[in-house]
């Protein structure tokens, strides 16, 4: 029992565990260079608001176009992240 124990930390120490650990790394990088690009973006976006009149704006805010940015932004930068990460273990290749 203890060899099979052996034997199983050895596989996974030889290519499971690093292989995660790249993908993991690889997302991270992705998501810390592309935050300030996709926030900025949003912040030009929610900027362009300003020429509107102040009711338009606040009719906005109400349908909850605010809450739709941030869900995109985020959204952007998840899909970044889990196809940078899938390209680096290999499971499969996405554009």
């Amino acid at each position: 029992m203890i060899a099979f124990i052996y034997g199983a930390l050895a596989w996974a120490m030889s290519g499971l565990i690093p292989t995660l650990l790249v993908g993991a790394g690889l997302s991270l990088v992705t998501f810390t260079a592309l935050n300030p690009l996709i926030e900025s973006m949003l912040e030009s976006a929610a900027s362009s608001l300003n020429g509107l009149p102040l009711a338009a704006v606040q009719w906005t805010l109400l349908a909850g176009v605010g809450d739709a940015l941030s869900i995109l932004g985020s959204a952007i930068l998840t899909r970044l992240s889990i196809v940078a990460a899938s390209n680096a273990l290999g499971l499969r290749k996405t554009t």
